[in-house]
């Protein structure tokens, strides 16, 4: 997954507009002067926080907002404060307190015109702490919830799309993930674990005719089997790996059942004849 560019690619779409919609409305000197000193105060605070922002001094701009929340808990500038915060600690790579910040304020206020936002860069979020190398779908499976719920909870809004090509990628990702389990049993000769663990999977992705790793995985579990040496059994997984083929015209299920055919047969003149 391009996570890199993902991430910038978020940051390019919404931070020019957010920053301007949260800072600039309501700044106006007729309302400073109807509202109280508090609420006055919590107006100036956020503004010199944006503008330390943009000045590059993220570090202050954060503490200035977070001590605003603190401060003025009422003031509608605190609410916007904690949404800032989440954008802020996505773009500095902070993706737990995003995440955790995020949560908060989806919890607090799940009918904020903000709410969407704050639960898409959350989702955002979760996606970019997937490693680039794992065997370990927790990230991903964290990712796709998150995804789901803002699918569930905001429908229609102008996320859709990008969340629903998110979820389809880590659809994608954690089953290319669990085979790539059992691939590394087989291949560092854990048979059984290979197995097991790919008899437990198969039912799961054989089931999605838009799988792409079917094929492979009844290929390392009949592997394992051979090496084993169980012929019968994996002859038995070669049967139902006909079977599927058959009602699956996908060529890369074709091509792992035409290499565990051939190895299934050499195995059976080496051993069996």
């Amino acid at each position: 997954m391009h996570i890199n560019n993902y991430r910038f690619k978020v940051a390019k779409l919404f931070f020019a507009a957010f920053t301007i919609y949260i800072a600039c409305p309501h700044v106006k000197c007729g309302d400073l002067a109807t509202k109280d000193n508090s609420e006055t105060t919590a107006v100036m605070e956020f503004v010199k926080a944006i503008k330390m922002w943009h000045d590059g001094d993220l570090e202050d701009a954060c503490d200035i907002l977070k001590n605003l929340m603190v401060m003025y808990p009422e003031s509608i500038y605190a609410k916007k404060s904690e949404v800032f915060l989440v954008y802020a600690y996505y773009v500095r790579k902070k993706y737990r307190s995003a995440r955790s910040t995020g949560n908060a304020f989806i919890h607090d206020y799940p009918s904020s015109p903000f709410a969407p936002y704050v639960a898409y860069i959350t989702a955002a979020s979760y996606y970019q702490a997937i490693p680039l190398v794992t065997i370990n779908n927790v990230n991903a499976l964290e990712a796709r919830d998150a995804f789901k719920r803002l699918k569930e909870n905001y429908p229609g809004t102008k996320y859709q799309t990008l969340t629903n090509n998110k979820i389809q990628e880590l659809n994608d990702y954690i089953e290319y993930n669990d085979v790539h389990i059992a691939k590394s049993y087989q291949v560092r000769g854990h048979h059984i674990a290979c197995v097991v663990y790919g008899l437990q999977l198969l039912p799961i992705i054989s089931e999605k005719p838009q799988s792409k790793y079917t094929g492979e995985l009844y290929y390392r579990i009949i592997v394992s089997l051979l090496a084993m040496r169980l012929p019968i059994d994996a002859g038995i997984f070669l049967k139902r790996f006909k079977t599927y083929i058959e009602t699956n015209k996908n060529l890369v299920h074709h091509i792992w059942y035409h290499k565990a055919n051939q190895l299934y047969h050499r195995y059976y003149k080496k051993y069996i004849k």
